[in-house]
């Protein structure tokens, strides 16, 4: 099973209880109360977390939940997924494990965080590429 597959199986389960845990609520009679945020220049692995939330979300409860960039929740509960989570979540996780499949959820009444270890060096290449690729395309 995927790293990011544990993710999104933990972050439902958590989702689905989260009334009685942390008085936050994602979905409230049809309409979405939440929104997954992802870093402006998100890795492919933030991106596919994002859709794969969303995509499960809509099957359990008919609402898709809009994937955003930091600044964009507009007052619906943010779901912070990765780099958008706070650097202090990951030096958390950081000095607590050094397991590449590990990852730290923090549910709070202002929203959701989560994230893996994710490489900063792997983040700033992926970034790179996808930059270039993007003025590659863009110039045919």
């Amino acid at each position: 099973m995927s790293r990011w597959m544990v993710l999104l199986i933990g972050l439902l389960a958590t989702c689905l209880t989260l009334s009685t845990r942390a008085d936050v609520t994602l979905i409230s009679k049809g309409q979405a109360r939440a929104v997954l945020v992802v870093p402006m220049d998100a890795i492919p692995d933030e991106t596919i977390a994002a859709e794969e939330i969303q995509s499960h979300l809509e099957k359990m409860t008919s609402v898709k939940l809009d994937v955003v960039q930091p600044g964009q929740e507009a007052g619906r509960v943010p779901i912070l997924i990765g780099r958008a989570a706070p650097a202090a979540l990951s030096e958390r996780l950081r000095s607590a494990t050094s397991d590449e499949s590990s990852f730290i959820l923090q549910v709070a009444p202002s929203g959701v965080a989560f994230t893996g270890l994710i490489d900063p060096e792997y983040a700033r290449q992926i970034a790179a590429v996808d930059r270039k690729s993007t003025r590659l395309n863009s110039s045919h």
